[in-house]
Order: C-alpha cells, then structure tokens, then sequence
C-alpha cells in the first residue's frame, strides 16, 4: 500500500520536532537559501554560526505499507507482517545514494529518514505527541553500503526491529532508533563543533559537493523546467531518459557532452545568484539539488 501522506508533510512535521530539539541541549535548524540581501554580505550568517555547530544532512522519505500475505520480503521469510519498505532509488536511474555515502564518508553527518506509518491520521497523532522523530527510521547511507547494481533496492523495516536492506534480504544490524541518531550528533557535535561550521569548512564542503557532482555528469536530479530558490534549472530529464535508450547506439558520449555543458552553465548561475551570500546558503542549495537533502544546523541552545 503506497503512502497516503505527503513527503513535504512528513519533512514538515519531522524538521519542526529537531528545531524543537534533541533533548535539553542541543537545537537545530533548517537553512533554506535566499535570494534577498539581508542588509550586508553574508546575510548576517557569520553571527548566527560563530557559537559553534555541526552540519546535518538529511534526506525525508516515505514509507509503503505491507500486510498481504504476497508481500516479496515477507515470502522469502525474512519478516513478519505488517511491515514498512523504504525505497532506495536504483543506480540505473540515479547516483544519489552513491553520492551521500561519499558524502557521509568524508565525515559528515548524513541520514535517510522514513517513517514507520503512512495514513493521515498516525501522521496528526505522531505531530501532536511530538513522535514523530521517535515514529521514524534514521538510517546511515554506509549502513547500507555501496550498491553496483542496477536493481531496485529498499529497506524493509518494523520499528525498533527488525531491518533488512534488500533486494536479497541482508540483515541491518545497527540502532536505527532516534534514540541512537541523537547520540551519534551529540558524539559528533562535540567532535567538531569548534570548526565545522565555519566559513573556512564550509567552502571547503561546497568545493567538495561541487567535485562530487562533476563525478557524475550523467546524473542530473529529475526537476522540472523552472526556478528552485530563484535559479533557472534547465529541463533534462528527457536527455537522461535518450540516454539509457540510445546506449546501444553509440550516441551516448555526446549526451554526456551535452549534460556536461548544462552542468556547466548551471553551476555559473548558481555561483553568480549566491555571489553576496554566505556559503552556507549555496551548500544548502547543492544539497537540495544534487543529494535531495535538506541542510541543517546543529547548534548548542542559547542559555
């Protein structure tokens, strides 16, 4: 059963929990970047950042509903029913989980969140009880590790447990709790708190993304013609679909040319759109496009 939920909805509720915070000590806060000058270069972020913090990437799922007997994990005896599957997007179509276990592997803090109901109503009652957090799944892109297939892979899951990462069901032996998502950003706050949101880190971060992106020339996120925060996305998702067809034909090399060009010009609007502004926006605008997360900041409470 498909989710009855949206996942702007689910991003919704979820991120106002973490803004609420992880506890007594720690708060968060989402960065959405903006095209409008906030009196002085920078928009004011070297102030906001200079008590210390972490980065925080995270990409909201949603979850299918599984309770039929004709359930695929469910026949091969690996789970019992009802249970949950949260899609991970297949290589054929699209690098994105390639790129945020680099990311991930590069030390930054990087998570799947999916939650462990579908419909409207347990949606409302989790956002009323504040559980929302505690309602989900936090998965770790290397807790699931590289995928060279082509496949179409998931994580099926109950909460707490079990959890398979499947085509082939493989058991995930790890904590995927909010519970142990706290306790992994708290460990990694007071790692880097000191250095990891300043304006040196993150220009190296953005460089970074950057890299990883021209890695993957012939991966384009799948967005409509149109502005995102204000910067024109050329429309390319039908060059990406020609491509998987005319592989066979050798026509392949020139529509990577091709992509690489849009790559290109793309990047050049972007830089020039976020010329004024602190890094931190442009990181949250190449993680939006190019990893489909959503960038975070985890910071101490203000006494």
């Amino acid at each position: 059963m498909k989710p009855n939920i949206s996942e702007f909805s689910y991003g919704y509720a979820l991120t106002e929990e973490l803004v609420m915070g992880f506890g007594n000590k720690l708060t968060s806060s989402p960065v959405f970047p903006s095209l409008y000058q906030e009196g002085k270069d920078g928009g004011g972020w070297d102030v906001k950042l200079d008590k210390g913090g972490i980065p925080l990437f995270l990409q909201f799922k949603l979850s299918d509903y599984l309770k039929t007997k004709s359930a695929l994990e469910y026949k091969k005896g690996k789970i019992s029913l009802p249970y949950y599957r949260m899609h991970i997007r297949s290589k054929k179509y699209s690098r994105q989980h390639e790129l945020l276990l680099k990311l991930e592997r590069d030390g930054n803090e990087v998570y799947y969140s999916a939650p462990g109901f579908h419909e409207p109503g347990e949606l409302n009652d989790a956002y009323l009880k504040q559980k929302v957090k505690n309602r989900s799944l936090w998965v770790k892109p290397t807790y699931i590790g590289d995928i060279t297939d082509n496949k179409e892979h998931c994580v099926v899951f109950k909460l707490p447990k079990p959890h398979y990462f499947c085509s082939e069901p493989k058991e995930i032996k790890k904590d995927l709790s909010f519970e142990s998502f706290q306790n992994e950003i708290y460990s990694a706050f007071e790692e880097r708190k000191e250095y990891a949101l300043s304006r040196n880190s993150l220009d190296e971060l953005v460089k970074k993304i950057k890299r990883l992106a021209k890695e993957r020339v012939d991966d384009f996120p799948e967005y409509d013609s149109g502005l995102r925060f204000g910067v024109k996305i050329p429309r390319i998702d039908e060059e990406i679909k020609e491509i998987e067809k005319e592989k066979e034909e050798g026509k392949t090399i020139e529509k990577l040319l091709i992509n690489k060009e849009l790559l290109m010009n793309h990047e050049n609007m972007v830089e020039n759109k976020f010329s004024n502004k602190h890094p931190i926006e442009l990181l949250a605008y190449y993680a939006s496009f190019y990893f489909g997360s959503q960038l975070m900041t985890v910071t101490e409470f203000e006494k």
